[in-house]
């Protein structure tokens, strides 16, 4: 802990006398002061060092969100996290927070577009993120497609078979059908 406290003191100096104000120092600053808890003072830094540089490391942007997830300000987070995802979209992790932000704020739309599309490009493989999808499908009213992910989920051995995955089947089969949906949940 001292020495990030004595980081932030020579990079408080290096920044106060230097004209050119390079983002790496910003970024370091930030990080210090994160690894000290004192989030309110990281924030300002991170944010400056990520806008700065036009070309940030992933680093840096996961610092931002780190800080905005802190703060439970997943709003601001949203634009960090599709700005993570166009440098790195192979990155499972970038497309389930951006879910989760999504969601975070009620737009249930554009959590479930997040994860349908890091379905598509075959970056779900946990039963966690499977039943996430099967999750927001049904809160959007699609059941059928929601067993269908389960089923898929279970075919690649990613879901794991239990009586939870077999009681969703049958209540989303009776809630499309539009029968017996309640009586279906609990008798099972």
């Amino acid at each position: 802990a001292e020495k990030y406290a004595d980081a932030i003191v020579i990079l408080d100096t290096f920044l106060a006398s230097e004209p050119a104000q390079p983002p790496e120092a910003f970024y370091l600053l930030g990080l210090a002061h994160y690894q000290l808890g004192d989030f309110a003072k990281a924030l300002p830094a991170a944010q400056r060092a990520a806008t700065e540089a036009a070309d940030a490391p992933a680093s840096w942007l996961e610092l931002v969100v780190a800080l905005l997830k802190q703060r439970n300000d997943y709003r601001a987070a949203i634009p960090w996290l599709e700005r993570l995802i166009e440098l790195a979209p192979d990155t499972k992790t970038y497309w389930l927070e951006l879910s989760v932000a999504y969601e975070r704020t009620e737009d249930y739309d554009r959590a479930l577009a997040t994860m349908r599309l890091a379905h598509t490009a075959s970056l779900l493989t946990d039963d966690p993120e499977f039943r996430r999808l099967s999750d927001l499908l049904a809160h959007q009213g699609i059941p059928q497609q929601a067993a269908d992910v389960l089923e898929q989920g279970l075919a690649a051995q990613a879901v794991r078979a239990a009586r939870e995955t077999s009681n969703r089947r049958i209540e989303f089969s009776a809630n499309q059908q539009g029968t017996f949906g309640e009586q279906v949940k609990g008798s099972v």
